[in-house]
């Protein structure tokens, strides 16, 4: 089975003209024909820079997508997972598989430091379940290195297929990138550079799709066609299961 999967930092829909246009990202979306889509810096009705709104529901509806999920980083008045009715903001998951189950893991910071998410899913890819991990990791080293720990421990007790999948805030070859790719292959590493920030003129690589054993590559690269859409650019890739016996029942 082919698999194309994107990663992109939405920057609350903001583009490099400080405008924010969710049309623009759903285009993005769209022409890239995705089966898996993991997001960055979504608002659930966080402020008024954004109207408001809960801006994956509004990119479900314009991409006729009815399997997407949230999971809150930052949450105002609770602290409850997958709670709508507060402001929110955090990482999203959009796919054509359904979802079968979803937990959200909070990494909690000290006070100065913005908290981070990863939002776990495991979908049913035809019949045989597939493990999705979103996140946006920390600006601080130290967090960085014990959010990919946690990462890492997660996948280790998952048998089968994993994608982990996000804005990781680290350069390729990093202490970070070190840890997760103990269980996981970065699906760019052999390919050319994919600078993904910032969107005009990128400099570096600060997003990635990671995954399990289970997939052999296709493609991988950036899409650069409406770089105005975000300060960052898009990840996307191909892979295939490479042995399809090693899916659980």
């Amino acid at each position: 089975m082919l698999l194309k999967i994107v990663t992109f930092n939405i920057h609350h829909g903001e583009g490099i003209d400080r405008i924010v246009d969710l049309e623009r990202i759903a285009r993005v979306i769209e022409e890239s024909d995705a089966d898996i889509v993991a997001l960055n810096e979504v608002d659930n009705r966080y402020s008024k820079r954004s109207n408001d709104i809960d801006q994956l529901e509004w990119l479900s509806k314009r991409l006729k997508t009815n399997h997407a999920v949230f999971g809150p980083a930052i949450v105002s008045g609770t602290h409850r997972d997958f709670d709508t009715t507060v402001r929110q903001f955090g990482n999203a998951l959009l796919t054509r598989f359904p979802i079968v189950c979803k937990h959200n893991h909070i990494f909690k910071a000290p006070a100065a430091i913005e908290n981070r998410a990863l939002l776990e899913a495991q979908l049913d890819m035809d019949g045989h379940p597939l493990k999705c991990y979103v996140t946006h990791l920390s600006l601080s080293p130290l967090l960085q290195r014990k959010q990919a720990r946690f990462i890492r421990n997660k996948i280790m007790n998952d048998g089968g297929p994993v994608l982990v999948m996000g804005d990781f805030n680290v350069k390729p070859g990093s202490k970070v990138w070190s840890i997760l790719t103990q269980q996981l292959t970065d699906v760019s590493w052999n390919a050319a550079p994919s600078l993904t920030y910032p969107s005009f003129r990128p400099k570096m690589q600060l997003d990635y799709i990671f995954v399990s054993r289970h997939f052999q590559i296709v493609s991988s690269g950036v899409i650069s066609d409406r770089y105005e859409a975000s300060d960052h650019l898009p990840l996307q890739a191909a892979v295939v299961l490479s042995d399809p016996s090693l899916l659980p029942d």
